[in-house]
This record gives C-alpha cells, structure tokens and sequence, in this order.
C-alpha cells in the first residue's frame, strides 16, 4: 500500500513538473528576443497599395492612371473625346529588347528580355505625405514580384514603427596614416586631418518567411592630398522583393539574357563609332 501511495505522489510530481516546464517554455518563447526580425516583420506584404504576390499589372495600371486623374500632385492631362490622354510620369516598361540598351534610363529594367516579364515606372509617386523617387514595380507573369524605389528616410522611419528595427549593417572605412581601416581612428588624427573618412555604408533589412525589404546606402568620398573635395558617388536603393525561389530564378535567366543582348549591342555599337573614325 506504502509503494502503490509512492507511486501516485511519484506521478503527480511528474506531470506537475512537465506542465510547469511547458509553461516556461511557452512563456520564453513569447519573450525571448527576435533575433531574426522574422516575427516583427510578419506583417510585411508590400508598399503601401502594392503587394507582392497578389497586385496584378493590369488593375495596378489601372488605379494608378485613376490616382492621376484625381490627384493634383501628378501631371495629367486630358486632350478630349477621341484624342487620348496624358500621364506624366508613369510609364509602362513592356517586353522590348531594343529598351533594355536604355543606358541613361532611370529604372533597372534588366530583368525585361523576358516576355514574361514587365513593370511600371513612376518618376514619383506619393504615398500620405511621402513622396517617393523613381519607383519600379516589377511583374512577372502579371503579378508583383518585386518593387524598388530610391532610398527615403521617411520610408525607413516608417518601417521601424510598423515593423522593428530591422538587421542593421553599418561600416565605415577611414584612410590613416597606417592605412585602411573600417576602425575609428585616434581622435587626433581625425582633428588634424591625418585620417579621413573614405566611404559610408548603412544597410537595414527587413524580412519575414516570403519577402525582404533592404534600405541601402553607400557614399564615397573624393581627395586629393587629404583635401576633402566632395562626393565621389553615392548608391541609395530600396527595395522588397519576393523570396519565390522558382520565380527569382526565372528573373535571374531574364537577367542574363539581357546581359548578353546588352553585351553584343555594345560591341555593335562600339563597331560602328570606329568605322565613322
């Protein structure tokens, strides 16, 4: 009787235990830090209006051209019954190999060798009070794939409110007296000109399971005898783009095709500006 009683207490004890130990670990599990960004970010689908996955190039087309004709902040125009209209602004990017040799265009078009493949340009486009540079909307067979946009610090901040902080990489490289280094220097040696500051790179992810939103920011600085002469060149992108591994290779071919159409237009090219020498 002793034993069997033993054995009951010796039970009890046990599932006690387990079920303590399920409630911690549920608990930890809630409060533990989000290391990967994955659940801040759980939210994230898109841009404003825009989703990757689900907007479509027909009814985005659509509702922008509708944005333009109500909204006063964009150039539209409208030449009367039977002439057409305006949209300044807003272009639509189609399949055509002789674009993608635009080497002065304001969006990356390299992905559209494809015929799978178009997208839709905004010189700006507002979202709120945000206004937003050089916006590529990106479709691969007529659904959003992928949406890049100049750098905007509003964006950023609003991306930190709604969805954390983000993996945040951030490197400066200084030119010394001992050489380069991505260490700050003596504090002399910065006040005394002796070390300067060479380039700026700043780089905030958000991601979850289907998509990536990069903020990117490089700057390089020119000199000359370490005479500061101003900037060398700048990169400041933005961008979400669909985690689709099958669809992101697809992109990838469209890439290399234009690559190489790229590639033997420029030899072309190159050719026929010797032989007007």
């Amino acid at each position: 009787m002793r034993n069997y009683l033993t054995l009951i207490i010796l039970t009890a004890i046990f599932f006690t235990s387990c079920k303590d130990v399920t409630q911690k670990s549920e608990k930890d599990t809630i409060i533990l830090p989000d290391t990967t960004g994955f659940y801040a970010a759980r939210n994230l689908k898109g841009l404003g209006v825009f989703i990757i996955g689900k907007s479509t190039y027909l009814n985005t087309l659509k509702n922008l051209k509708n944005e333009w004709r109500k909204n006063k902040r964009y150039d539209y125009f409208n030449y009367g019954k039977g002439l057409g209209e305006s949209f300044s602004g807003l272009l639509e990017i189609k399949n055509d190999t002789t674009k993608t040799f635009q080497d002065n265009s304001l969006f990356s078009i390299h992905c559209l060798a494809c015929k799978d493949t178009k997208a839709i340009g905004l010189y700006d486009y507002y979202i709120g009070d945000i206004e937003i540079n050089h916006l590529l909307l990106t479709f691969y067979k007529d659904t959003l794939i992928r949406i890049d946009c100049d750098q905007n610090v509003k964006i950023d901040i609003g991306f930190v409110q709604k969805y954390g902080s983000g993996r945040v990489k951030e490197e400066t490289i200084w030119d010394t007296p001992f050489g380069q280094t991505d260490k700050r220097p003596n504090e002399n040696f910065i006040e005394n000109g002796k070390a300067v500051i060479l380039s700026i790179h700043n780089e905030k992810i958000w991601q979850n399971q289907k998509l990536k939103a990069t903020s990117y920011i490089h700057i390089s600085y020119k000199y000359k005898d370490k005479k500061y002469l101003g900037v060398d060149y700048s990169i400041r992108n933005f961008s979400i783009v669909s985690k689709d591994e099958s669809k992101n290779n697809e992109m990838l071919k469209c890439d290399s095709i234009n690559q190489s159409l790229y590639k033997t237009h420029r030899e072309l090219k190159n050719k026929e500006n010797l032989n007007k020498l």
